[in-house]
């Protein structure tokens, strides 16, 4: 699993760059939203399909991790063969050392910090959810766990369609920041839905809304483009960040979940507890709000 997670931390800064080399800065909104509605959406059918996986292995868990692992390779091989990259002025100019203070000039934006704030409080009951709702669903409603992963499912699958459409949406960093404002309050209004009910229509409801939120992710992922003074080298630091705090949010949550439930022994309560730590994505659009529609410098 560590080694998992180091793959992410290592490419994600290079997708960026990718995105720098092959985009210009008016559609990385919508290049990023792109890229977050594509993982969704086979996030979505990885949900669904796994019970399928399962029955055709015979309940075999192991046989069902190396089917995806297989996928995982066959998608590195892809990527080996077809991936380019396209080298610009700035790269054939800028010097390849890591400069000492670079991390240091990138963590001196507030707006950085916050939309990492963000990232880390809506991916700490994401990650609770999927570890715990399931289980939670069958053991106090009685309610299968084929209905629970369809809920997640379509809020995955909602969440990927509204990723798609954002940038029509939010086409200034004010109506991004408002953007930001309703996702940080529904997305915790939802997750409450979802633990205190066990009504079918109310659970899709709460399951759209809670997609419908997720609209923030390709926004939040932007800032990194338009912090004040930030230069195109230093865009894949700052990205790195941001997915550092993904990483500790999707780590940290279903250990404290665990905790917490061994000791109240109240699991509705602690589910509801922490998916009020997504309000953290409203607090994210109070500072990015302020950010200058301006791109990075090449210097």
């Amino acid at each position: 699993r560590f080694a998992f997670g180091l793959t992410m931390a290592a490419r994600e800064p290079i997708r960026v760059r990718l995105m720098q080399q092959w985009f210009p800065p008016r559609d990385l909104l919508l290049v990023s939203g792109a890229t977050t509605g594509i993982l969704s959406l086979v996030f979505t059918a990885m949900l669904v399909a796994t019970p399928l996986f399962l029955d055709a292995f015979n309940n075999d868990w192991r046989a069902t991790l190396y089917l995806f692992g297989g996928f995982f390779t066959l998608l590195t091989i892809l990527w080996g063969i077809l991936g380019r990259q396209r080298v610009t002025q700035e790269d054939q100019l800028r010097n390849t050392r890591m400069e000492a203070g670079l991390l240091k000039g990138v963590l001196h934006h507030k707006e950085l910090w916050m939309a990492g704030l963000g990232f880390l409080g809506s991916n700490l009951p994401y990650a609770v959810f999927l570890t715990f709702y399931p289980t939670y669903m069958l053991d106090t409603y009685h309610v299968s766990l084929t209905v629970s992963g369809t809920i997640l499912a379509l809020s995955s699958l909602v969440g990927g369609i509204i990723c798609f459409g954002i940038h029509r949406i939010a086409t200034d960093w004010k109506s991004r920041a408002k953007v930001l404002y309703l996702c940080g309050l529904a997305m915790p209004c939802s997750y409450i839905v979802l633990v205190l009910t066990d009504s079918f229509p109310l659970l899709l409801i709460a399951a759209v809304v809670n997609g419908l939120a997720w609209g923030f992710f390709p926004i939040l992922l932007t800032v990194t483009f338009h912090l004040r003074d930030i230069r195109i080298r230093e865009v894949p630091v700052a990205h790195a960040f941001l997915f550092t705090s993904i990483s500790l949010g999707l780590a940290i949550g279903p250990i404290l979940t665990g905790f917490l439930q061994d000791t109240f022994n109240n699991l509705a309560a602690v589910l509801i507890v922490i998916s009020l730590l997504s309000i953290s994505v409203a607090i994210a659009g109070l500072f990015v709000g302020r950010l200058p529609d301006v791109q990075t410098s090449e210097n």
